[in-house]
């Protein structure tokens, strides 16, 4: 099969609307989606103040696996991230829940607090957007790399930094809102739609592209995470370092990318840093990973960031004992 190219946003759309992939993907999941979702955000009023790791796993569980046992939302929900959320103890989980959800802050607020002096190891910015789409889903719609790129691909948001949360989130929230009014989509249909739309159509100034197989019946689903985000970290607070496998970055204090490394635990690898003349302020200021589970995957992207970074990534480029 071939290509279809589309100038206008809203010819795209409709072409995904009457396509076969979208009727099976409504006849299988939105509406299972809605009642996952109602049912979670009862959940969320009926224990505030007072969730368990228990009640949080089943409240994470029912937004997130779907009728055929699979997961809506990927990596983000997955078992590795949510145990190293529950790393954190119950009384700040309970207070970053209510400080997020039922503050009268703005939201801008709201999310600079919770993904910077009350951050959460593991709770990143999707985890803190689908839990307030949960709360109102016309008003809010789910931050992820999936989503934010779908926007991209359509022209109406730029690459969003993640450094200042609460304004970047009201940039993709108000393009998000913006294209699902122009389209006439229902809410819950929003996430699904925009991941649809990172992984299967192509853009440039003038057109979009799709593959015709892409609007054929399909039993696969479309992942809305499916991606892991790279979440920032202070690597030189042991109780910050991530517990998890993946790849890493470091960065100088003017936030430049000087090494890279991967490990099955990278905790345990910064720790093996600590003792190392360059591992100090300014040198190492800030840090972010990743989260990857497959050794073999981990090695190849490691290697593939340090040749993309080149002369930037001074440390491993000079080979300093590591």
């Amino acid at each position: 099969m071939g290509k279809i190219t589309l100038e206008l946003e809203s010819a795209l759309v409709e072409e995904i609307l009457k396509s076969e992939h979208y009727k099976a993907v409504q006849e299988r999941h939105f509406a299972h989606k809605t009642a996952r979702e109602e049912e979670a955000w009862k959940m969320v009023q009926e224990y505030r103040g007072k969730y368990t790791y228990e009640v949080l796993r089943a409240i994470f569980d029912k937004v997130d696996i779907d009728t055929r046992g699979g997961h809506w939302f990927g990596l983000m929900l997955s078992k590795p991230n949510v145990n190293r959320i529950f790393h954190s103890p119950l009384q700040l989980l309970n207070q970053w829940m209510d400080k997020l959800l039922f503050s009268d802050q703005t939201v801008e607020s709201r999310l600079d607090c919770c993904m910077n002096d009350m951050r959460i190891n593991g709770a990143s910015k999707g985890l803190a957007t689908l839990l307030l789409y949960l709360s109102s889903q016309m008003q809010f719609n789910i931050w992820v790399n999936a989503t934010e790129e779908g926007l991209v691909v359509l022209g109406r948001v730029g690459e969003l930094t993640g450094r200042d949360w609460g304004a970047d989130y009201q940039r993709f929230n108000k393009a998000a809102i913006a294209f699902r009014d122009a389209n006439r989509l229902k809410a819950r249909e929003v996430d699904w739609f925009l991941s649809y739309i990172r992984k299967y159509v192509e853009s440039d100034d003038n057109h979009f592209c799709i593959d015709e197989d892409a609007l054929g019946a399909t039993s696969e689903t479309v992942v809305v995470d499916d991606v892991g985000e790279l979440i920032d970290f202070n690597p030189h607070n042991y109780a910050d370092l991530p517990a998890t496998p993946g790849i890493y970055v470091l960065y100088d204090v003017s936030e430049r990318p000087i090494y890279v490394g991967q490990a099955s635990d990278i905790r345990s690898r910064i720790g093996s840093h600590n003792e190392k003349f360059w591992f100090k302020d300014p040198i190492v200021h800030t840090a972010a990973y990743v989260t990857i589970e497959d050794k073999v995957l981990r090695k190849k992207i490691e290697t593939l960031l340090i040749r993309f970074l080149k002369s930037n990534a001074v440390l491993n480029k000079q080979n300093v004992d590591r």
